[in-house]
């Protein structure tokens, strides 16, 4: 997969600044709802992978929220347009790889579970060099032509007990509507 490259360009925007409350998103599109901190800003597909013959196979929009080097949420759903069978273990550990590393950060915990009976891996991470600390969920949806979803929180020493809090409402808010 490649999602590092709409993580990256997401992690670099980290929005506009946080709202007391938490706001509603629902996708019939993407098939997830949460609490965002407050409205997301819904981007344009970006191509993410390609065949053996160059054609784009998949997509990713991002739904994400943010104050600049404070806090982000985000949700990034990769959706394939063909038939794919994936390694799902092996594209657990990647996506979760690949967005850490692209911080760069270290993973503090990592472990696999199920979430509405797909396969997915939840992680924490922290990154010593610029004080970000986050966490997220990668979720495979097998079906004829899977999505993955990468969900996923960030905060900096500059974020406010409030902005964490309302983070984790965020993070614990995410559901498939599948």
């Amino acid at each position: 997969m490649k999602l590092c490259c709409a993580v990256f360009a997401a992690l670099c925007l980290l929005l506009a600044p946080a709202a007391a409350r938490a706001e509603s998103y629902a996708s019939d599109e993407l098939k997830f709802s949460a609490d965002f901190p407050e409205t997301p800003t819904v981007s344009a597909p970006i191509d993410s992978e390609r065949d053996a013959q160059d054609h784009i196979i998949s997509r990713v929009i991002s739904v994400t929220v943010g104050k600049q080097r404070t806090f982000m949420a985000a949700v990034f759903c990769d959706t394939f347009s063909v038939t794919k069978t994936l390694d799902v273990d092996g594209t657990l550990n990647l996506e979760r790889d690949n967005f850490v590393n692209g911080l760069p950060a270290a993973i503090t915990s990592s472990h696999t579970e199920l979430v509405n009976g797909h396969r997915a891996m939840y992680f924490t991470y922290a990154a010593a060099n610029h004080g970000a600390a986050g966490q997220g969920v990668v979720i495979i949806v097998e079906t004829e032509k899977p999505q993955i979803y990468l969900v996923e929180t960030m905060y900096t020493r500059q974020a406010s007990d409030s902005e964490k809090a309302a983070l984790e409402t965020f993070f614990a808010s995410f559901r498939l509507n599948q």
